[in-house]
């Protein structure tokens, strides 16, 4: 019985030896043909390493590899493979693994990484790279150098924790960023390009700008999945977006210009150069989706972006601007024409200090003097850079407008004052904490500045995130006024003994007086346009709760009360209630009040009486939201009120009269602009 058991397992064991012997042969050969194949023309489209094999394919890397060493396991055979690059060899290995019914040849050991080179040295024989992969940095070694430039993104072929090789990634070079959000980027030559989602950006900007020039694009099957930048982002050049003559609209129906040089006319994507001469007019059409360039009756289609260059200036006489409509708007720089969403858009690109010849002088008067309007042209600057690097025009290849939502441009002639006033300060910004800063500023304050996020939301919250520098400090008023209430605010703004740095300025105080149809006509007139920009603001009472609803037909039928609900510590309304016959509104942020209670009637026009004696009729806005209500009552309910004002605009950061106003005490540049912006700082930065 004894000597069946041992039979019994020596036939075991030879069983077993045998099939394991088996395995290793089957194994052997599996490898052999893995190996053939890898090196042929064999498609390893099912393998579940397609994506590495095709890689190693690329750089010819299959050819190399050598057998070193097999071995046999219980699982079968082990292979271990090489591959030489120079004097050393770098090995992995192939592992038969059983994968359903049948063995695959699995690649161990070896894989690819995508990073960015952020710094390389050597210690003897031993190269060390410290790469970004994702959020972190790792350092890794090798026996080669790569010869690879800093901030340079490849597929780093990895044999254990050394580099043995690199894939090189496909790379675009884009020549000037026109536009770039989360998903795609345009180069003005390039195109469009996708982005993988958190894409990083390395090189020697961390931040993609509008007009950024040599960026380089790495793609990976078409996604972008790195971005280096190749140069520091001087914002020296400015993009600016060209409204109407009304200043609604930012695109054109039409654009009629000529230049008092010789111009010309191209397309980057396009072949063909139109040159016309000196003060010959030339007409701009949107015709079926193209560009259609009119000149003596001759047109030319392009259907890509154009570009407009001068040797003189551009005189654009499809927009007026000034007092009355009554002037035809002169450009420095270059013209860009292009089609968006069926609509045709103007860009003038130029230096940043030729800009501010035409924004100093349509935001501060020149009267103002020299020393006054260099401040002007430093404010102007920064809110200019700032606008540069935010780039929230972004989806129309522009830094700014010129219109009030970004700084007024070009609204009247340049002025040697201006120009002198702009070059003496050339390059300089204000700055906080080595940071760019948001320089509003505003024509008058009534006494007080606001805090910005008394009057400006973050986000979609009001009030908004505080700014450090733009909060609400007195402008020369030496007496505590208590702005938290009615009374306080009441015995304030009717003093007229109360002197500050704007008290020279015709806005200072004024007031207005409108009756409740006035009221009435103009608040209906304005309440639906200012919830249909933005419903959250303007609210309806309902059900005990005010809440975003849509603006019935005749809104109001009869006013019968202004109520305020909140001020904000500068004294500026932050919140109103519109009380009606009809219905209740809550009114939310200053630009919207201002914007509802305009004193307009044109039947009856209003007139806005300022502290000088002077007269407006029909002014376009509430001239600030710094005011008080003296309602009127009669047999019949309210029958007018009379608005008591001061300032004009939104009383945030620098006041222009207040600038005049410091100057005529004495103070220096350097302290009226902290005054205004505490605790910063002016930097040339270039």
């Amino acid at each position: 019985m004894k000597k069946i058991l041992v039979l019994i397992i020596l036939i075991l064991l030879v069983l077993a030896i045998f099939f394991l012997c088996m395995n290793y042969y089957l194994d052997k050969k599996l490898v052999e043909k893995f190996l053939e194949d890898l090196q042929g023309e064999e498609s390893f489209d099912e393998h579940p390493q397609q994506r590495l094999i095709t890689e190693l394919r690329e750089l010819g890397l299959t050819e190399k590899i050598m057998i070193i060493k097999r071995s046999l396991t219980l699982q079968g055979g082990k292979t271990i493979v090489g591959i030489k690059e120079g004097e050393y060899l770098f090995t992995f290995q192939l592992i038969p693994k059983r994968d359903g019914n049948s063995k695959k040849i699995i690649i161990e050991g070896i894989d690819t990484k995508s990073g960015y080179l952020l710094e390389k040295r050597n210690d003897g024989n031993i190269y060390y790279y410290l790469l970004q992969e994702g959020e972190g940095t790792v350092t890794l070694t090798s026996p080669v150098d790569l010869k690879l430039d800093k901030f340079e993104m490849v597929n780093f072929v990895l044999v254990g924790n050394e580099i043995m090789t690199f894939i090189p990634l496909e790379k675009v070079r884009i020549s000037k960023v026109l536009s770039r959000d989360s998903q795609k980027i345009i180069g003005e030559i390039e195109g469009t390009f996708t982005l993988e989602p958190n894409v990083l950006i390395f090189g020697e900007e961390g931040k993609l700008f509008v007009g950024q020039k040599n960026v380089d694009l790495y793609l990976n099957n078409g996604i972008v999945i790195g971005i280096v930048t190749r140069e520091k982002f001087i914002p020296d050049t400015v993009r600016v977006l060209i409204s109407d003559s009304s200043y609604h609209n930012i695109f054109h129906r039409q654009i009629q210009l000529y230049s008092d040089g010789k111009l010309k006319i191209f397309s980057k994507l396009e072949e063909g150069e139109i040159s016309v001469e000196a003060y010959k007019g030339v007409t701009f059409n949107l015709k079926n989706g193209n560009i259609e360039v009119v000149i003596d009756n001759k047109s030319y289609l392009f259907n890509e972006r154009i570009y407009l260059e001068s040797t003189g200036k551009f005189y654009l006489t499809s927009v007026k601007r000034g007092w009355n409509n009554s002037l035809t708007p002169r450009y420095r720089g270059n013209f860009e024409i292009f089609i968006k969403d069926g609509k045709m858009f103007l860009i003038n690109e130029l230096n940043l200090e030729e800009y501010l010849y035409g924004v100093v002088p349509s935001e501060m008067p020149v009267s103002f003097g020299v020393e006054a309007l260099k401040i002007q042209a430093i404010a102007a600057r920064t809110y200019g850079v700032n606008n540069i690097y935010s780039s929230i025009y972004k989806n129309y290849t522009a830094h700014v407008v010129d219109s009030v939502l970004s700084q007024v441009y070009n609204n009247t002639l340049e002025f040697p004052q201006i120009i002198d006033a702009v070059n003496s300060t050339k390059g300089q910004v204000i700055t906080f904490n080595d940071g760019i800063i948001d320089a509003k500023f505003f024509s008058t304050s009534w006494g007080y500045t606001a805090n910005s996020h008394e009057v400006w939301d973050s986000g979609g919250k009001f009030p908004g995130k505080g700014i450090p520098y733009l909060i609400s400090l007195p402008q020369g008023i030496l007496v505590k006024y208590d702005l938290t209430t009615e009374e306080g605010i009441k015995e304030f703004i009717t003093n007229k003994n109360v002197k500050g740095f704007d008290s020279h300025s015709p806005f200072y105080r004024w007031e207005i007086n409108m009756t409740n149809q006035q009221l009435t006509k103009s608040i209906e007139e304005n309440l639906q346009n200012r919830y249909l920009a933005g419903p959250k603001w303007i609210l309806t009472y309902d059900n005990g709760e005010f809440i975003a609803k849509e603006i019935p037909p005749n809104p109001l039928g009869e006013l019968k009360e202004l109520k305020v609900v909140e001020r904000g510590q500068g004294g500026n309304i932050m919140v109103l209630d519109i009380i009606s016959k009809n219905g209740t509104y809550r009114i939310i942020k200053e630009y919207n009040i201002r914007s509802i209670i305009r004193p307009i009637c044109q039947i009856d026009p209003v007139k806005l009486i300022r502290h000088d004696g002077s007269i407006i009729s029909n002014y376009s806005i509430l001239p600030s939201s710094f005011v008080y209500f003296q309602h009127n009552y009669g047999e019949r309910g309210l029958e007018s009120i009379r608005i008591i004002g001061g300032g004009n605009g939104h009383g945030v950061g620098m006041s222009q009269y207040g600038v005049l106003g410091m100057i005529k005490e004495g103070y220096t540049q350097e302290e009226i602009i902290n005054h205004f912006y505490p605790n910063t700082k002016i930097k040339k930065i270039y």
